[in-house]
């Protein structure tokens, strides 16, 4: 009979709006308010994670565009204002560096060649010998390509200088340009050592070293320089390449073009 009431007085509380839950439920009830509150502690992490990834990746697509433009006007500025192996700039505007003065010599004819000849004219000059076994061919066939790249023009001229002129009589020099084609334009000089050395040094301030061996004194060895200068109808240098880069014609030609258009104007 106890046991009855007992059991009716909690079906009573069960339905009494004061006490809706029996206390055996509280810790089911907390444990699914602590999964819930914890869940949602985790989710507000997360999408802070995920909103702290993308800024990052967004900051870092930012930075990497800002150095790729960066990079890319550099690149441009150093591609305006480069410099090539040779001398001076090879933009629109092209560097004085000196005079050669005058000089008085014999060309491949035997006629008498002088530094008159080449006034108000855009020349080019270099510094071989007729024996030479291995750079000056190199040298006298960049030269011979600016020649086919600039056709025959009155307004150039191509001058070589001979280091060995001992050697290099006129006789020789003229046999010597016959392999690359006759041109009027271009014309290979001689003269007294003594003379042709001091040009050379003093004038176009090039190197020039001889060497002859005791044993033999028709076997020298010679040192000269490769390159080849490009000099305006006033007689200043403005351009200097290295003859046996296989860009020197196009680069000399360039400069030739851009010279004589400043002659123009």
């Amino acid at each position: 009979m106890m046991e009855r009431r007992t059991a009716e007085r909690l079906v009573a509380d069960y339905s009494n709006p004061v006490h809706p839950v029996h206390p055996c439920f509280y810790p089911r009830i907390l444990a699914i308010l602590a999964r819930g509150y914890f869940g949602w502690i985790m989710r507000r992490n997360l999408l802070a994670f995920q909103i702290n990834l993308i800024r990052r990746k967004t900051m870092r697509m930012l930075l990497l565009s800002l150095f790729g433009i960066s990079v890319l006007v550099v690149a441009g500025a150093f591609f305006i204002t480069r410099k090539d192996s040779g001398g001076g700039m090879l933009g629109r505007e092209i560097d004085h560096y000196w005079e050669v003065g005058e000089f008085d010599l014999t060309d491949q004819h035997g006629k008498r060649y002088s530094s008159d000849a080449l006034k108000g004219k855009v020349w080019l000059a270099n510094f071989m010998f007729t024996s030479c076994p291995a750079e000056c061919p190199v040298l006298t066939r960049q030269l011979d390509l600016v020649r086919q790249k600039l056709g025959p023009r009155d307004d150039v001229a191509y001058v070589s200088f001979s280091v060995d002129p001992q050697t290099d009589t006129p006789d020789r020099l003229k046999a010597y340009s016959e392999a690359y084609g006759s041109d009027p334009n271009w014309s290979l000089l001689t003269g007294e050592m003594e003379v042709m050395t001091d040009v050379i040094r003093s004038q176009f301030l090039q190197p020039l070293t001889r060497e002859v061996d005791g044993d033999d004194p028709e076997n020298n060895t010679i040192y000269h320089s490769n390159l080849i200068l490009v000099i305006d109808g006033e007689g200043s240098v403005r351009y200097y390449y290295d003859g046996l880069d296989p860009r020197a014609a196009t680069s000399l030609s360039r400069v030739v073009e851009v010279l004589l258009e400043e002659s123009r104007s």
